[in-house]
């Protein structure tokens, strides 16, 4: 993800009590995939994991899957797409995105505002993945987006996150034409 420096590197991490927390809310121990994971090795649990090398936005998520996606903030709009369409194709059970809770951009208002969604109190200190004399703390807050059909999951997950620095801000499940619109910004094979 990028942080404040625009040419600053995408290498930055979910600390791991905050993925905790969202397994537990979820009701897993592990997710089925994580497609933004470290070049140096994983940090969130899951059975599958892509790095950049890998280059998981194109690399096939599992199927029925329950997906964590904390994408390079430099590239976040394909991610987006791929975790929507995916959902309301009945590719994936759920992805769970984290990004920056910037209200002002079109994606936050085309990608955030429609799937259940939830702003957390006080920033989250993420973990560089290189080198820096930043400390990890974006200027921004932080989204998190659960792009899922599945009602009973969503409330589990609404309820699992009561009590938490994360606050529910509502949903309204787009039409799959709304997701389909943003298609031609994927850059994905087939």
């Amino acid at each position: 993800m990028r942080m404040n420096n625009p040419k600053a590197n995408d290498e930055w991490y979910t600390p791991a009590d905050e993925t905790a927390v969202f397994r537990r809310a979820l009701g897993i121990t592990e997710f089925d995939c994580d497609p933004c994971s470290p070049m140096s090795g994983p940090t969130v649990p899951a059975r599958v994991h892509y790095t950049q090398a890998d280059d998981g936005l194109v690399q096939p998520w599992p199927a029925g899957g329950v997906i964590w996606m904390n994408p390079p903030y430099s590239s976040k709009q394909d991610w987006l797409v791929k975790a929507a369409l995916g959902v309301c194709n009945g590719e994936f059970r759920a992805v769970l995105g984290l990004l920056p809770g910037n209200t002002s951009t079109p994606w936050y208002h085309d990608f955030v505002l429609p799937w259940p969604h939830w702003l957390r109190r006080g920033r989250i200190k993420f973990v560089p993945g290189h080198r820096t004399e930043f400390d990890g703390r974006m200027a921004l807050g932080s989204v998190l987006i659960l792009f899922s059909l599945d009602a009973a999951l969503i409330e589990r997950f609404r309820l699992g996150l009561q009590g938490s620095r994360w606050e529910f801000t509502g949903y309204r499940v787009p039409e799959p034409q709304e997701v389909h619109h943003h298609r031609p910004a994927l850059r994905l094979v087939g």
